[in-house]
């Protein structure tokens, strides 16, 4: 059976077919709904120290000094989603990180004893800012992860120290 479609027929199923697609495009959530849930795992055979800030916005180029010994200041830019910096002791001693200071608040620092986990929200986080870990074990900075999402909001964050590296995973 075939149904006539006449201009008005036509121009109403249209303006229906158009509403429900805006309607569940609106319905789409975006920007930060909440807190961040952070994971913190040690899987490695010795203590790590996790540093946590937030920086708000994104960091930017050149936004973070990596500080080494009797080397000249280097600089790192993370940019949108995940990034992991390793810095291997066996080849690249690093003392120390530093975020823009203005713009940097620091949530803690948690010392996590081989085996251990720490699961925590991170609060005040506002669209568009950067989380950032440091971990740091014997006194040397091993990695530098940040997670951004933009204008879609940060859900959580996971970084696992392990024997060998550090690694991370995220979601928007």
């Amino acid at each position: 059976m075939t149904i006539p479609l006449n201009r008005t027929s036509l121009a109403v199923l249209l303006v229906t077919v158009l509403t429900l697609l805006a309607a569940g495009c609106m319905g789409a959530s975006s920007g930060q709904e909440g807190p961040v849930e952070l994971y913190l795992t040690n899987d490695g055979n010795v203590s790590h120290e996790f540093s946590v800030s937030v920086v708000e916005g994104e960091i930017g180029q050149n936004g973070t000094v990596i500080h080494r010994p009797d080397e000249p200041t280097s600089y790192a830019s993370p940019k949108q989603g995940l990034s992991t910096y390793i810095f291997p002791k066996k080849y690249d001693t690093v003392s120390g990180i530093e975020l823009p200071a203005n713009r940097t608040r620091s949530i803690g620092t948690y010392d996590l004893a081989p085996g251990e986990q720490h699961q925590m929200n991170v609060t005040g986080f506002e669209t568009g800012d950067t989380l950032v870990v440091v971990d740091k074990s014997n006194n040397h900075v091993g990695a530098l992860i940040t997670a951004n999402c933009d204008d879609l909001g940060l859900d959580f964050v996971s970084v696992t120290a392990g024997p060998v590296r550090t690694s991370a995973s995220y979601a928007c």
